[in-house]
């Protein structure tokens, strides 16, 4: 009788201040490992956007992304055909930063992006010892979490309740930002990518995974995967 009033009493707090219990994710349904010595396009439903001079390279169970001139940018997405976003999004990154160039104090070329309905987008951002994501508008940077993101490699979990558009962002399990969905029309459709899509740095990181719980079955089923140029995603991000 003990026991269950204590589980009543912890349903009660949970509730009263919205959270969601451990369970309420649906489990990861894609993961791209470096381990596999495949790159993550390897996968029908990542594809490579690639206008660099450098190509991606995977090696020893890494894969180093590399872009040299601010303008380029060379990152994995999946689109919305492929997509079947659950309101509790997971979205997971094993990733180390190693450098980045820029001329913006918003936008980093080490990131992962996900949009999760039209124009209701936030990007998860890394820079030396630092990681953050955008606050109010595309323009502003929002608090920054000063951990480590250079000497090794860290998991990077994303948690998105996309119904309030509550973000929550924990590196190696422990809670290092919080923040919300942007609402802004310069993401008109769902998209999830890693790498460097912004346009002003230029950057270099290393990656072992990527994954999440939001792959549509099939492939896309019946709907070929939409391809956004590299152009289309420098005006929607920069």
């Amino acid at each position: 009788m003990k026991t269950r009033s204590v589980a009543i009493l912890v349903a009660s707090v949970l509730v009263l201040h919205g959270a969601q219990p451990a369970d309420a994710a649906p489990p990861i349904n894609l993961q791209w490992l470096a381990a596999s010595a495949t790159f993550p396009n390897s996968l029908c439903e990542l594809t490579l956007q690639d206008n660099a001079a450098e190509d991606p390279v995977l090696a020893g169970g890494v894969l180093t992304l590399t872009t040299t001139v601010p303008a380029n940018g060379m990152y994995y997405e999946q689109t919305a055909a492929d997509l079947a976003i659950p309101d509790s999004l997971v979205i997971e990154a094993r990733v180390r930063f190693v450098i980045n160039s820029t001329t913006s104090v918003v936008r980093s070329g080490v990131g992962v992006a996900f949009c999760t309905q039209p124009n209701r987008w936030n990007i998860l951002q890394l820079g030396a010892d630092e990681a953050y994501l955008l606050q109010g508008t595309s323009a502003t940077r929002g608090l920054t979490a000063n951990v480590d993101t250079d000497d090794a490699f860290h998991l990077y979990r994303i948690e998105v309740i996309v119904s309030t558009g509550a973000i929550e962002v924990r590196q190696d399990g422990i809670q290092i930002l919080t923040g919300s969905l942007l609402t802004s029309t310069e993401s008109p459709s769902p998209v999830l990518w890693f790498g460097d899509g912004s346009s002003n740095p230029s950057a270099t990181s290393e990656w072992t995974s990527f994954g999440h719980n939001a792959d549509k079955p099939g492939c896309g089923g019946v709907v070929a995967a939409a391809t956004r140029t590299w152009g289309e995603t420098k005006a929607l991000y920069r």
